[in-house]
């Protein structure tokens, strides 16, 4: 099948300006001219339309509307560029306390002196004039009683974890929410004879992004651990939920604790906690590595609870077997692939086969979930489903509440 280039109509004010046009999963810039009469006073709208099938998906980066306008303040705001040296009046501030800076290196910025303030016909005006040879410079006129503080201050509380002094077996990288939460699981681990670091992300951000949050800070501080430490960490514990939408741009809540890598894929994105530890980049994590998805001190701590009480449970039969779930086979031979995981678990495990295209959706379902009660090591399905489900519903998020599984509890790969 051959598909259509994407076309994606650009409109202002529901007058078409223009179009974008690009095949496949290609990232396009255009610029589209209009005449200035199509902007309103106030509010505008630009509207993106998708041109082709159901499956053309366009993601939106930015736009930029560049457009001739007056010296006029908004919210007591005004940037701009001259072209050409020359006294500048500003109009429209609702306070005399007017500034203006030169803003063009935001390195080193500069404040004008000698400006002038006197009654405009929208309220107060600035006047000033810049110096000779200031072409195409970035001026900012703002009013003093505007200038923004800080949400809140924070001392810096002085980690080392870049020092080469440093060492252990497992580090556990949590919110900083979570830390006290987490203080069982670390005793826990050193029980076992494993030597813990428990670190609070921020020190990362401080350490390794000067205090900018990013991943690549985490990893950064991982890659050096793996390369400097006198002991380096075999396993990573990530402690706080992530998301795709850091800025809560859709309105889900403040749910990016502790961010993950969002890696391009052949059609969208997915997170990649793998990401932190792949230092070779070969698509292989180079260290042990987990998370824990939780949103609150209190889910973090039933969390630790569990682990310490999964590890102190004795184990019986079902700590030998496995079960291996397959999708019904059609764009990906699932049963085939089932078979190749199977054949590299130990001769010791006992393997159970459910294979949804063989015994149907009703008959897989109750199986799986028959299965899982009666106590399994390794559950293992290959297909399609998405993040509540495995296709054919044979599976499905709110199973959880109704399992009788107790504490005989499955490592579950999907």
């Amino acid at each position: 099948m051959t598909l259509k280039p994407h076309q994606v109509q650009v409109l202002l004010n529901d007058v078409s300006v223009g179009e974008v046009v690009f095949d496949g999963q290609a990232y396009r810039q255009v610029t589209l001219e209009f005449p200035q009469s199509l902007l309103l006073d106030g509010e505008n709208l630009i509207t993106l339309a998708a041109q082709g099938q159901d499956l053309d998906v366009t993601l939106l980066d930015t736009v930029q509307l560049t457009y001739w306008r007056t010296f006029t303040a908004e919210e007591n705001t005004l940037e701009f560029t001259l072209a050409s040296p020359g006294q500048v009046s500003i109009d429209g501030f609702r306070k005399r306390s007017i500034r203006v800076a030169d803003v063009t290196d935001p390195e080193d910025v500069k404040l004008v002196s000698g400006t002038r303030v006197s009654r405009g016909s929208h309220g107060y005006a600035v006047r000033f004039n810049p110096n000779p040879g200031s072409e195409n410079r970035t001026w900012l006129a703002f009013s003093k009683a505007d200038i923004k503080t800080p949400f809140e201050i924070k001392a810096n509380q002085v980690s080392t974890w870049h020092q080469e002094t440093q060492g252990a077996d497992l580090v556990i990288i949590s919110h900083p929410e979570f830390m006290e939460s987490l203080q069982p699981l670390k005793t826990h681990r050193e029980s076992q004879g494993f030597s813990v670091a428990l670190i609070d992300v921020e020190d990362i951000y401080d350490e390794f992004s000067y205090g900018t949050r990013t991943p690549q800070a985490i990893k950064d501080f991982l890659a050096r651990a793996n390369s400097s430490w006198q002991t380096p960490p075999r396993f990573v514990l990530l402690v706080g939920d992530a998301s795709f939408d850091p800025r809560n741009y859709l309105g889900p809540g403040n749910q990016d604790f502790l961010p993950t890598k969002l890696l391009d894929t052949t059609y969208m994105e997915t997170a990649s906690d793998d990401w932190f530890v792949d230092f070779d980049n070969d698509g292989l994590p180079d260290m042990a590595i987990g998370r824990l998805p939780v949103q609150t001190a209190e889910e973090a701590a039933t969390v630790v609870s569990k682990l310490i009480a999964y590890d102190q449970s004795e184990a019986g039969d079902w700590a030998t077997e496995a079960l291996m779930v397959a999708d019904l086979s059609d764009t990906f031979d699932f049963e085939g692939g089932t078979q190749e995981v199977d054949a590299l678990l130990p001769e010791s495990m006992t393997v159970w086969s459910i294979y949804r295209g063989q015994a149907g959706d009703e008959a897989a379902r109750a199986s799986i979930l028959g299965s899982i009660n009666e106590g399994k090591l390794i559950v293992n399905y290959m297909g399609h489903g998405a993040v509540d489900l495995w296709r054919g519903n044979v599976l499905i998020a709110s199973d959880a509440d109704s399992l009788t599984n107790g504490s005989a509890l499955p490592l579950v790969v999907a």
